[in-house]
């Protein structure tokens, strides 16, 4: 080959791997730059998040009615932004709800039903996003007498042993909810979806431990008045004393079917 030749191309080669090492320093800083910005940016976002948090805990622990309620819909809104930051926000929501006091001050009373602010609580968790509960909301023993919970998406909230008299959970989704010893006396609960719902203690799943007559009898008084109407009521635990509601019957294991032609 002519020295001049075999020159040139080896000048060229020189120059190409020269340029491939730019690119690919080049490629090289451009994605640790990258990796950089997303995790600033994510610390930033961590930061916005703890500060927002915070603040709204401040805020639902207030004196106030009209900072508490604020100190609610910060919360809220911090789940609809993270799903990952949900189930701490339903936490502690559900957890003011159960330990709010059960006289409250005459100005966070609200006409009828609970406190105002523990309304404004029930009604975030009756339209949170379901799909990122990582665990089953706890409302049990919560006093929720007259709470109105229209059309509410309740499915597997345990609601064992809370005070549900005169709530309206009309068109509410109860599907697996744990509704036993709830009080229901006079609760709406026309076009509720109850399909599954722990409404008594299951006995054959229990071994009838801790379940005595009496216990079934109040339960039986608890359900005084209430609609079912429209109701579904599928598969749903039922107490063989208790008053089968119109157009259901018991089956195999206390659980509700409906009765043929309806």
């Amino acid at each position: 080959m002519d020295p001049a030749v075999e020159s040139a191309l080896i000048g060229a080669a020189a120059a190409l791997i020269g340029v491939g090492g730019t690119v690919i320093v080049a490629i090289t800083g451009a994605r640790n730059t990258r990796q950089t910005n997303q995790a600033t940016i994510g610390a930033a976002r961590e930061a916005q998040f703890a500060e927002r948090y915070s603040r709204a805990i401040e805020q639902i622990g207030s004196d106030k009615l009209d900072i508490r309620i604020g100190g609610i819909y910060a919360l809220e809104g911090i789940a609809l932004d993270s799903a990952r930051d949900h189930p701490t926000v339903i936490e502690v929501l559900s957890t003011f709800i159960r330990e709010h006091p059960r006289s409250p001050p005459e100005a966070s009373r609200s006409e009828r039903g609970p406190p105002t602010d523990v309304q404004r609580a029930l009604t975030v968790i009756g339209r949170r996003r379901a799909e990122h509960d990582i665990r089953r909301t706890d409302l049990s023993r919560a006093y929720l007498r007259g709470a109105d919970l229209y059309r509410a998406n309740l499915a597997n909230v345990d609601l064992s042993y809370a005070d549900l008299a005169g709530a309206r959970l009309s068109g509410a989704n109860l599907v697996g909810a744990a509704l036993d010893n709830a009080d229901l006396t006079g609760a709406d609960l026309t076009g509720a979806d109850l399909s599954g719902a722990a409404v008594i203690m299951d006995l054959v799943r229990a071994g009838g431990c801790g379940i005595s007559l009496n216990d079934v009898r109040r339960f039986q008084a608890h359900l005084n008045n209430a609609d079912f109407t429209n109701a579904n009521l599928e598969g749903a635990w039922w107490p063989d004393s208790a008053p089968v509601p119109r157009g259901w019957e018991l089956a195999t294991l206390s659980r509700l079917t409906r009765e043929p032609g309806y």
